[in-house]
């Protein structure tokens, strides 16, 4: 038998209907009754072997769908853990350029190592607010809450805000 598809079988069992529906139910006739349960039989053995193809689809699929977040759950840990190692080898090359004082250094293969400010919008330095600020005096900075562009803008312009200062940029280690 030709394979065929959930909905071909689908097509089948209602063209199946609609052949009983035109002799008015009456399948008693035993030349028509057998070849009815025939043709029901195979319908029937070709949807459950089909289901069967389906659904062990379904299960390879949700079984290899498991295994791979666990093993991308593996990796991310893995790279969180690289990307801490990183980090933590950066601060000491940045330490050890600071002490020696060398802003840049270059590798015995070429690869320059320098300290570079960070880019970016300065960062806001507290002051005076560890507790809340009343939005309610500083109408202009707020937006129901306290908008640090615009107290960031309010003191590169020169204002005094007095719960605030502008900090300066850190700096990273970047290897070329």
């Amino acid at each position: 038998m030709p394979a065929t598809t959930l909905f071909q079988i689908s097509d089948d069992l209602r063209a199946l209907a609609d052949l009983v529906n035109d002799y008015e139910g009456d399948i008693d006739d035993p030349l028509m009754a057998s070849a009815f349960d025939a043709w029901f039989a195979e319908l029937e053995a070709a949807q459950a072997t089909k289901l069967d193809s389906y659904v062990g689809l379904i299960r390879q699929w949700e079984m290899e769908g498991a295994a791979a977040k666990e093993e991308s759950e593996r990796w991310a840990m893995k790279a969180s853990v690289r990307a801490n190692r990183v980090q933590r080898l950066k601060a000491r090359l940045m330490d050890y350029m600071t002490l020696t004082g060398q802003p840049k250094l270059t590798t015995a293969e070429g690869r320059t190592i320098a300290v570079q400010k960070n880019g970016g919008v300065l960062p806001i330095i507290p002051a005076g607010w560890e507790t809340s600020v009343d939005l309610d005096t500083y109408p202009q900075f707020s937006k129901r809450v306290l908008d640090p562009k615009a107290v960031r803008d309010a003191l590169a312009d020169g204002q005094a805000v007095p719960f605030a200062a502008l900090g300066e940029r850190g700096s990273h280690v970047r290897i070329k």
